[in-house]
């Protein structure tokens, strides 16, 4: 009975979405981690901040970050990161690294958005449930 009590526990964590973290629970991702866009430039003039939720799902992996096709960053949870990029349309994607679940987490899902010169826009990464994969969604976090 213990162990049957115990697999329905992980059945229903396994179904949980994970959670955004307040600002002030965020970590900065480490300059190992990131892969492009985070110098100033003079054609760099708009700014993404995104977050990675916490949470049971692939919560031991990494989350690769594109942009515009491009990995720019490998997220752990509750870890954010600084991008500068070039005004205008901006495709998004997240996707879960590694082996075993981690590379299970469902496909790839882009995002397209706009963020004009000179101004920051505030994007998290979350996985709405155990099936789907990683997802980049607009935030006010």
């Amino acid at each position: 009975m213990k162990y049957l009590t115990a697999l329905a526990a992980l059945l229903m964590l396994a179904g949980c979405a994970t959670t955004p973290v307040p600002a002030s629970q965020q970590t900065s991702a480490p300059q190992d981690r990131l892969f492009g866009s985070q110098s100033v430039t003079a054609d760099a003039t708009a700014t993404a901040v995104v977050s990675r939720d916490a949470g049971f799902v692939n919560g031991g992996c990494y989350i690769s970050l594109y942009i515009n096709g491009v990995r720019v960053a490998a997220l752990a949870q509750k870890e954010v990161a600084t991008f500068h990029l070039q005004p205008g349309r901006l495709v998004f994607a997240a996707v879960a690294e590694g082996n075993g679940m981690c590379g299970a987490g469902g496909s790839r899902r882009e995002v397209e958005t706009h963020i004009n010169a000179h101004e920051t826009r505030a994007y998290r990464i979350s996985i709405p449930d155990a099936e789907s994969g990683p997802v980049v969604q607009p935030s006010t976090l």
